[in-house]
């Protein structure tokens, strides 16, 4: 979704969400992830939004996961402690979706927006400790193949220094069979997550919301945010690229999306562009 732009979590087990700043929903807009650089495995991910505009509209049935390497989907709670809880994929969407990601060899990752600012508060060591060492558990408990995480709150380097951190420890715990990913922006002065972190290639890959529409087709502004990523010193590969499938900048999100409609993920012109470009 554009930046800035608001949406909510649906209530009730298995609701997706459509929150934070990541959000490539697997409904409408479809949209994909181009990892750059030369020669990285295709990743494509998406989030579904399970509000019931957006089911009714492209219901899980409908959505041709044989493009899509990872779902983003739900996510997991924690308590006072950092202990992680979850549900298992229930209800028609999220048993649907699950199966149908087994099925086609893809993985359904959790989605944290807002709470993991919870966990990287100064005096919260503690708190993330917990959250790291239950994680595994908690995935293959619930059947999620990982987590990404949409947050958009770090203040300073220090404090994006500190949520590295906390990436690579939690990658760490729960194995190179789970997945770590994060979003990041490139309208900030510093990086959210420090490339130049010992232990940054442990992480599975970032998203960069670089959700730009032209209606010629233009890549000029994913070139420019490409040459700030490469200053800062990113791996490219590591790096997702977000192509937005809505045509308009007017609005918000979650007034846009439930009218968009379900295309192929390779029919979008930007992304024609960009695959010509790399």
């Amino acid at each position: 979704r554009p930046r800035g732009s608001s949406a909510s979590r649906a209530p009730g087990g298995g609701g997706a969400v459509g929150g934070g700043g990541m959000v490539l929903s697997l409904t409408a807009p479809l949209a994909l992830l181009l990892a750059t650089g030369a020669p990285p495995r295709r990743r494509a991910i998406g989030w579904y939004d399970s509000r019931d505009a957006m089911v009714a509209n492209v219901p899980p049935e409908a959505l041709d996961l044989s493009v899509y390497t990872h779902v983003a989907f739900d996510g997991p709670s924690f308590g006072p402690d950092g202990t992680v809880s979850c549900t298992r994929y229930t209800g028609d969407v999220g048993a649907t979706l699950r199966n149908r990601t087994l099925a086609a060899g893809s993985k359904m990752i959790w989605i944290m927006t807002d709470d993991t600012a919870k966990l990287l508060c100064s005096n919260c060591t503690h708190v993330r400790q917990r959250f790291v060492s239950t994680a595994r558990a908690a995935m293959q408990r619930c059947g999620a193949d990982g987590i990404e995480f949409d947050y958009e709150g770090p203040g300073s380097s220090g404090a994006a220094d500190m949520y590295t951190d906390f990436l690579v420890d939690l990658k760490a715990a729960i194995g190179p069979d789970l997945v770590v990913s994060a979003d990041i922006a490139v309208w900030t002065d510093f990086p959210w997550v420090n490339p130049k972190h010992p232990r940054y290639g442990t992480i599975d890959y970032l998203n960069v919301m670089t959700y730009y529409w032209s209606a010629t087709g233009s890549i000029e502004k994913y070139e420019a945010a490409t040459a700030k990523l490469r200053e800062w010193g990113f791996p490219l590969a590591s790096l997702n690229l977000g192509v937005p499938f809505y045509t308009s900048n007017q609005g918000t999100w979650g007034a846009l999306s439930s009218s968009c409609p379900d295309v192929s993920a390779y029919a979008n012109r930007s992304v024609s562009h960009l695959k010509s470009a790399k």
